[in-house]
């Protein structure tokens, strides 16, 4: 049987869980999809209040959900909040 990995001071910074993805789980952004009127706009935030805006297909959107949307919004798992849960 190998023996475990155990990284030494030449890996520091190269083997994090994702490379780019915060340690702190407080620090990861929420991504929310908001439907309106057959448009999906797409809504990041990070916990300093710094916001990304952008928008994707309807079809990208069902591809994720794996059914028809409805209007209002989504988590990133494609999970409904409902039409008025935003980024709160």
């Amino acid at each position: 049987m190998a023996e475990p990995f155990e990284p030494g001071p030449e890996w520091a910074g190269k083997v994090e869980f994702a490379p780019g993805v915060p340690l702190d789980p407080a620090d990861v952004p929420k991504l929310r999809y908001q439907t309106i009127m057959g448009r999906v706009y797409v809504l990041q935030r990070w916990p300093d209040g710094s916001t990304v805006r952008g928008e994707i297909t309807l079809q990208e959107l069902e591809a994720l959900v794996g059914s028809q949307v409805r209007e209002g919004w989504y988590d990133a798992l494609g999970n409904y909040l409902g039409i008025d849960a935003g980024l709160t």
